[in-house]
């Protein structure tokens, strides 16, 4: 069995409560299992209320980063995981994740294998109304491209492990908002090391049940995502991420079509905002196959948003 950190980001979400008992009461590891969670800005009496939490387990260390954003709150857990604690492997989850008893196993499993340097697993949607379930059907289309690829070029750190050495040549996550685990698994994949897909690394979790939630999620990522340019050369982005380029206008007309279709999409995000509930309540009356093309249609449409704001200098808060 290898010696396993799980390294948990955590901002205002009792959920991580569960998320630590499941993973405290898998057989088998307490020897070998350290839990980095990091606060990333709760409240100070959600915060209290995780350090009064972990005093009573002494598997689990409690840091606290302000620095904005997850990836950064990641960076911290992995500092700590190497210059602290004495594992071997670096795994990461979500504060609303709960791991299912074999995951642990599965990724020591996965290490068996000299060749692997990084594995990405299999995540489940435990809420079924119809919005979490389209969401867990088009989370199950990327994961259908994942298994074409036998090296990855992308992972998720919402079900992620890594080797500790590996970490020490790649560097840490990028200090973004959003995309740090799209860019470091192309990052893993340039440096010539195998990331590789594992459908018995199993977790669960909460899939966005609100559609304008979740449509409001989509704009900011994919605005967001655009944070990576400030970082990476083009070069790199063009070859590991060639769809942060797509909208991106060469020229006045160019440009100006670009807006006309901006000023279509804010449009359409009025009417699908103002009416959620109400898109909500229809798509629930559709067939499965209609309601999840629905579905899609709208998120493609919040993900172009995203992406062409981006373009025309506009903050996604205003989108």
């Amino acid at each position: 069995m290898h010696r396993i950190a799980v390294i948990i980001p955590v901002k205002n979400d009792p959920r991580i409560v569960p998320a630590l008992d499941k993973l405290i009461s898998i057989g088998g590891f307490r020897d070998g299992l350290s839990i980095v969670v990091v606060d990333n800005g709760s409240s100070d009496r959600n915060y209290n209320e995780m350090q009064n939490y972990c005093r009573t387990q002494p598997q689990v260390v409690l840091l606290r980063e302000l620095g904005a954003g997850s990836y950064v709150a990641r960076n911290s857990g992995i500092r700590y995981a190497l210059n602290e604690l004495d594992a071997e492997v670096l795994a990461f989850i979500d504060s609303d994740c709960i791991v299912s008893d074999d995951w642990l196993s599965a990724i020591s499993n996965t290490f068996e294998n000299d060749a692997v340097a990084a594995v990405t697993g299999k995540s489940f949607g435990i809420n079924k109304n119809p919005i979490a379930l389209y969401e867990q059907m088009l989370y199950d289309r990327i994961v259908a491209d994942f298994l074409n690829e036998s090296a990855l070029k992308r992972v998720d750190t919402r079900n992620f492990a890594v080797r500790s050495n590996v970490l020490k040549k790649t560097g840490l996550f990028l200090p973004v908002r959003y995309g740090g685990d799209m860019e470091f698994g192309a990052r893993i994949h340039k440096l010539g090391m195998l990331s590789i897909y594992s459908s018995e690394m199993i977790l669960y979790h909460e899939n966005p049940c609100h559609l304008g939630d979740l449509l409001i999620k989509r704009v900011r990522q994919n605005h967001g995502n655009h944070q990576l340019h400030d970082y990476c050369e083009t070069s790199y982005l063009e070859t590991y991420l060639p769809h942060l380029f797509k909208y991106r206008p060469v020229g006045f007309i160019q440009k100006f079509v670009l807006f006309i279709h901006y000023l279509v999409l804010i449009f359409n995000r009025y009417t699908e905002f103002r009416f959620a509930h109400l898109l909500c309540l229809t798509i629930s009356k559709l067939s499965p196959r209609i309601g999840f093309l629905y579905f899609k249609v709208m998120v493609s449409r919040a993900c172009r948003l995203g992406d062409i704001s981006y373009f025309l200098g506009l903050p996604s808060q205003q989108v």
